[in-house]
């Protein structure tokens, strides 16, 4: 399974998405330019990594505070509180439901990104529906988390 995206992650590959992190950095750092100030981590560390794994992924601007959203619920909620894992098992429900039509939509549409990958797993039959959906998830959940 892990040979379907094994091959976006060698060192080549990750060199060519240096200018999408430079691009989401100066995104984020022009948006406070005016300001003359930032909470470090509120307005940058945190932002950051969901703009970065969003855009290899090909997810479109507008829903990445969602992504942002259903990925903490997956994994932080699993982590502490009430009712913990009804929270993780509701944010991996969400992201399923979010990312279905996008793959669909990648079958046809190789769009270069991350998640055209993915759906091509599928297409060659090395992923099922529902493990191209958990791969989709975990990888912008992960990414979200370690990038």
């Amino acid at each position: 399974m892990r040979s379907v995206v094994h091959g976006s992650f060698s060192p080549k590959s990750i060199d060519s998405w240096r200018p999408l992190v430079q691009s989401a950095i100066q995104y984020l750092l022009d948006g406070y330019g005016e300001k003359g100030e930032m909470d470090l981590m509120k307005d940058f560390a945190s932002p950051l990594p969901v703009l970065v794994i969003a855009e290899m992924m090909g997810i479109p601007a507008e829903d990445r505070e969602f992504i942002r959203s259903s990925s903490n619920k997956q994994f932080l909620a699993a982590r502490e509180g009430e009712n913990r894992m009804q929270k993780a098992a509701e944010g991996n429900r969400e992201m399923a439901e979010y990312l279905d039509p996008l793959i669909q939509d990648r079958l046809s549409n190789d769009k270069g990104d991350l998640l055209s990958v993915v759906a091509a797993g599928e297409k060659n039959g090395s992923y099922t529906r529902e493990e191209a959906l958990a791969n989709a998830s975990m990888l912008l959940a992960a990414g979200h988390e370690t990038t």
